[in-house]
């Protein structure tokens, strides 16, 4: 099993983890501070992979030739 295919299955589980264990922590916490402690979480468990980058890499613009996919998906809505 490569390190992908490890790091994916594990993602999974999280995943899957996070309905139920978001629905014991709700009666004790509001929606906000529960979607606060889920973006920290991820913030937290992506940290390590971007400091280890060793710079940024810089997508090139797209221009008028070449439209970003994503601008008819919200034109439509999506």
């Amino acid at each position: 099993m490569t390190f992908w295919v490890a790091m994916a299955l594990v993602s999974a589980l999280l995943f899957g983890a996070s309905t139920p264990l978001s629905k014991l922590l709700l009666d004790q916490v509001s929606p906000f501070q529960l979607a606060g402690l889920l973006y920290l979480g991820a913030a937290l468990g992506v940290s390590p992979f971007a400091i280890r980058r060793r710079g940024v890499q810089r997508l090139p613009r797209p221009g008028r030739a070449h439209p970003p996919p994503l601008g008819p998906a919200g034109g439509a809505g999506g």
